[in-house]
């Protein structure tokens, strides 16, 4: 598997789960993510993802 570039406002799947989330901050030095789940009615929020964890969605791209 190629490590992927992942950057805020990309959209991304974690652990190849089928809900899409978008990256709302990177923290560069420890590679933390904050996502934003796209199907939710109510803001749903993920914070502390390591950017390992998720994969760019074919979908979205």
């Amino acid at each position: 598997m190629m490590l992927q570039e992942i950057h805020v406002g990309d959209v991304v799947r974690v652990d190849d789960e089928t809900r899409p989330y978008r990256v709302e901050e990177r923290d560069p030095r420890t590679g933390m993510l904050v996502l934003e789940s796209l199907h939710s009615i109510n803001r749903v929020v993920w914070s502390g993802v390591h950017e390992f964890r998720v994969t760019k969605s074919v979908v979205f791209s």
